[in-house]
C-alpha cells in the first residue's frame, strides 16, 4: 500500500521508527483486524508517483485517492466509498504587502480542483506544505489551498502565527482507497463493509 507524509497529520512518518503512522494508519490497522488482510506500506511523495507505482504494479493500493470514479476507470483502477471527507481551507497572511495572482498547491494534493474563482490565478506547485506556507509568508503567493486537517496541524506552529485559515463550506474533498485492477473488484466491497464498521 502506498501512503504519503504530505497528508500529515492524517498520514505521518513516525519520528523514531520512520514507519507509517497517523489516523489513516489506525484505520488500516482496524481494516486488517476486521478482514484479516495484511498490508505492507510504501511511502510516496506525489500523486503522480503513487499512480505510477500502482500502474507499474509495484503497489496494489493507494491509501488516499482524490480522483473520482471516472479518473479511476480511465486508469483501470477500483475505488472504495470515501474513507474521509475533508473541507477545503485556504491559508493567507494577516497582512499582505505585495498582492500577487498566484496560488499555492502541494504536489501530492489536488485540492484546488473543486475551488471556483481561481481561474485568474497561476498555480504554483510545492513539494511540501512547509515550502508553500513559507511562500505565503514571503508574499510569493496570495494563498495556499489545502485541507482543514493539514491547515490546523501546521498553523499551530508559532512559525506561522501571522497566517490564518478560511474554511470553504462547499465541495469537500472525498478521499477513497484506490485498488489495482489486478486484485478482485470484490475487494472494494470488502473494504467498504469494513469501513462502515469503523467508528
Amino acid at each position: 500500500m502506498a501512503w504519503s507524509p504530505l497528508w500529515c497529520p492524517l498520514e505521518m512518518e513516525d519520528k523514531k521508527t520512520g514507519e507509517f503512522s497517523g489516523y489513516i494508519r489506525s484505520i488500516f490497522d482496524e481494516i486488517s483486524r476486521i478482514t484479516g488482510i495484511k498490508f505492507n506500506y510504501v511511502k510516496y511523495k506525489t500523486t503522480e508517483e503513487a499512480l505510477s507505482l500502482i500502474l507499474q504494479k509495484k503497489v496494489d493500493i493507494i491509501s488516499l485517492y482524490e480522483g473520482n470514479s471516472i479518473s479511476a476507470k480511465q486508469n483501470d483502477l477500483y475505488i472504495t466509498n470515501p474513507i474521509i471527507s475533508l473541507p477545503v481551507q485556504i491559508i493567507k497572511k494577516n497582512t499582505v504587502s505585495n498582492h500577487t495572482k498566484k496560488v499555492g498547491v502541494v504536489h501530492s494534493q489536488k485540492t484546488y480542483n473543486p475551488i471556483s474563482g481561481i481561474s485568474n490565478y497561476d498555480l504554483v506547485r510545492y513539494s511540501s506544505v512547509q515550502d508553500a506556507l513559507d511562500a505565503v509568508k514571503k508574499d510569493e503567493i496570495s494563498f495556499l489551498i489545502t485541507n482543514t486537517y493539514t491547515a490546523h496541524y501546521y498553523l499551530q506552529n508559532y512559525k506561522y502565527s501571522n497566517l490564518y485559515g478560511i474554511t470553504l463550506q462547499e465541495n469537500p474533498i472525498d478521499l477513497k482507497v484506490c485498488i489495482s485492477n489486478l486484485l478482485p473488484e470484490e475487494l472494494t466491497l470488502i473494504f467498504n463493509k469494513a469501513l462502515s464498521n469503523i467508528e
